[in-house]
This record gives structure tokens, C-alpha cells and sequence, in this order.
């Protein structure tokens, strides 16, 4: 049988003691609609991040994991799947800029709250460096 992604999240949600009247508000849908979004194999990013949120567990990463493209997987969640030198030669071939991005893992409340902060001191030392960020 394959993965039903929907079918996981009305598992979390009972686990977490949540009712379907009140999931189905945070999720700006009608209750009567859980009904065929429990029985999904695939969703939308938005929708799987928004029960991540409300359900504090990562659905996203669930569902990479159990797709028909896990074994795909490693190159979504692997930071090193390229290597730093092949990365180099990558940026030196197409330009002469680097860029970096941040993975973070945590609770999303704790995250969004701090990473305005962050993101001001990150851009305040850039500038002072003559970087630019975009």
C-alpha cells in the first residue's frame, strides 16, 4: 500500500488530542474537507508545513522520506551530498560570487521569533564588509 500523508497527519493529530473542528480552522478549511485530506498521498508544500506547525512535527520531512521520490531523499536532506570543492567550481564556472544558505531545525515558534534578530545582525555585519545581501 502506498504512503498516505494524510492519513499520518490524522494520526498526529489524535495523538496530539487535537479535534477536527479545531485543526480544520487552523488550517483555513472546512471541516467537512478533512474528510478527503486525510486520504491524500500527496499535498502541497504549504498545506504540509502549515500542519507541521499546528501539529508541531515535520511532515515535510515524512513525506520526502516515504514518497515514491525517497530515494531522492539524501540529495533534500544531506548538506554535503556536493561536495564544498565541487561547489567551488560550480560558482567560479558561472560567476565570481559565492552564496551560503542555513538549514535550521528547531521549533518553529522559537525560530521565527529569534530569526528576525538573526537575519539584522547577519545583514549588519554584511554591509559593514561591503556584502550584499539579497
Amino acid at each position: 500500500m502506498d504512503f498516505i500523508i494524510g492519513a499520518e497527519i490524522k494520526k498526529m493529530l489524535r495523538k496530539r488530542g487535537l479535534t477536527n473542528i479545531a485543526f480544520a480552522e487552523k488550517m483555513n478549511m472546512e471541516e467537512r474537507n478533512l474528510y478527503h485530506f486525510f486520504k491524500k498521498e500527496a499535498l502541497d508544500v504549504d498545506q504540509l508545513l502549515q500542519a507541521s506547525q499546528i501539529l508541531d512535527f515535520d511532515f515535510l520531512d515524512l513525506y520526502i522520506k516515504n514518497s515514491k521520490f525517497k530515494q531522492y531523499s539524501k540529495n533534500f536532506v544531506d548538506p554535503h551530498h556536493i561536495s564544498v570543492s565541487e561547489e567551488q567550481e560550480v560558482y567560479k564556472k558561472s560567476s565570481n560570487q559565492i552564496s551560503f544558505s542555513i538549514h535550521l531545525k528547531g521549533d518553529f515558534n522559537k525560530v521565527a521569533e529569534e530569526m528576525s534578530n538573526f537575519l539584522q545582525l547577519v545583514k549588519k555585519e554584511a554591509e559593514q564588509r561591503g556584502f550584499e545581501l539579497s
